[in-house]
């Protein structure tokens, strides 16, 4: 009988060191890391970051960006919620999935910070493998039936990450892995599409999910070795639409870096092409937008699932979720970036344009899904001037060197001194801003 695809996962994840990363993976993974605490920062400065500690424990793991310290547990649920809130996190374009919700947060509330840091980012680096692989595995099919992977898959990542700073056997390690799927979060889009205001803990419940996966391991307790793939059943992967390629974890040598990008500005990914489309008519000429008679979104059919507006109290998932508010607020303050998040949740000006806007599937550009995320916008003024602009963006392109953000729009990409600028924005209200500084300048320069 073949081993099973947890125990070969689990063989990857012991035996990964971080030689086997190549330097320019290694670069990505360490902003990985700070960008992630950075945005976890930058959460805890709106109201909505209260969310993160309604399950909150004191403990001893500091909360990064806070003045508080809760159970590893609870840590894991905060950090992931407060990294998540911003939607300014990384993401792996080709499995639809924001690994650092759960993997960052399962590896940092795990790490002695006595220890090396090189191994904490080698566990954040088997993480990512993981919870990636098996994403894209089922991109987008398991998106398109209804469930989102940053939880399902993230559970997996982070119960690696745990279980190797923890010093799991083998035995351990897939017992650890196939329990995480068994109690993986179902995470079911109906949420996202709904703008639920719990929406955001999702990543962090993954990865508490992933914790105590590993609690159960090492006290002995297993799901099934054959829990992801099934054996004489649907396994796990079967559930969740798998069927893409999934190539031996043996050869694993955390290429899927390759596709993972930091966003340049916050917001929903699928916004992000209209947004662009729509900055990049504000970058020909200033556009009056009270004269706006009708603005038009073309774009994939997951894409227009976020077109709908925020309600009346404009929650900041809410709007961060919503193609009417991301449009409106470009459109309404003439540029788009963390200042338009952290104004006024309620702006007149933005609202006004919600009844303007209108949105259609294109064939064309859900046939580019999910290789690119692709939105044309037209604008049609009361004197009968029209504007038109389409982007198309590569979430999904593997660069190993390169910038770090997806090409295809028209905000500067994003390399070290711009990801630099980013986190100083980022920590700039922090009450921890210089430990963080720190961690950033022993991270790069490791």
């Amino acid at each position: 009988m073949s081993d099973s695809l947890a125990r070969r996962i689990a063989r990857f994840a012991l035996a990964l060191s971080w030689d086997d990363i190549s330097p320019a993976r290694r670069r990505k993974l360490k902003w990985c890391l700070v960008d992630f605490l950075a945005c976890c920062a930058g959460g805890a400065r709106v109201p909505e970051g209260e969310s993160a500690f309604v399950l909150a424990r004191p403990g001893p793991i500091h909360v990064p960006g806070t003045t508080r310290s809760l159970t590893p547990e609870t840590a894991a649920i905060a950090i992931g919620t407060l990294g998540a809130l911003l939607q300014y996190h990384d993401g792996y374009g080709r499995g639809g999935n924001h690994p650092s919700s759960s993997v960052v947060s399962a590896a940092w509330v795990s790490w002695d910070p006595g220890r090396p840091l090189r191994e904490l980012l080698t566990a954040i680096a088997a993480g990512y493998e993981t919870a990636n692989r098996l994403a894209g595995f089922c991109h987008p099919r398991q998106s398109k039936a209804g469930s989102a992977p940053t939880a399902t898959m993230g559970a997996i990542g982070a119960a690696v990450a745990r279980g190797r700073l923890a010093g799991l056997d083998e035995a351990r390690m897939t017992a650890a892995i196939a329990n995480a799927a068994f109690y993986a979060p179902l995470a079911a889009y109906e949420g996202l599409r709904n703008h639920g205001s719990a929406v955001p803990l999702h990543g962090g419940i993954a990865a508490r999910a992933g914790l105590e996966a590993v609690t159960l391991a090492q006290a002995g307790l297993h799901a099934g070795e054959h829990m992801l793939e099934g054996q004489g059943g649907p396994g796990f992967l079967d559930f969740l639409h798998g069927g893409g390629d999934l190539p031996d974890p043996a050869t694993w040598r955390c290429q899927t870096l390759d596709a993972v990008y930091f966003k340049p500005l916050p917001g929903c990914r699928h916004t992000h092409p209209g947004l662009e489309a729509v900055l990049k008519l504000l970058r020909e000429g200033p556009i009056a937008v009270d004269r706006i008679r009708a603005i038009r979104l073309s774009s994939y059919a997951l894409a227009l699932t976020f077109a709908t507006p925020p309600r009346s109290a404009h929650e900041l998932y809410d709007r961060l979720m919503s193609y009417h508010w991301v449009l409106g607020s470009a459109l309404a303050h003439g540029r788009y970036g963390l200042d338009n998040v952290l104004r006024p949740a309620v702006d007149p000006a933005i609202a006004a344009l919600y009844p303007r806007m209108e949105f259609t599937l294109d064939p064309g550009l859900e046939a580019s899904y999910p290789r690119a995320l692709s939105a044309r916008v037209e604008i049609a003024m009361e004197d009968g001037a029209r504007s038109a602009s389409e982007i198309a963006i590569g979430y999904g392109e593997p660069r190993e060197e390169g910038p770090y953000s997806p090409g295809g729009g028209v905000v500067k990409a994003l390399d070290d001194a711009g990801m630099a600028e980013k986190f100083d924005e980022l920590i700039r209200e922090a009450p921890d801003a210089e430990a963080l500084r720190r961690l950033r300048a022993a991270a790069l320069e490791n």
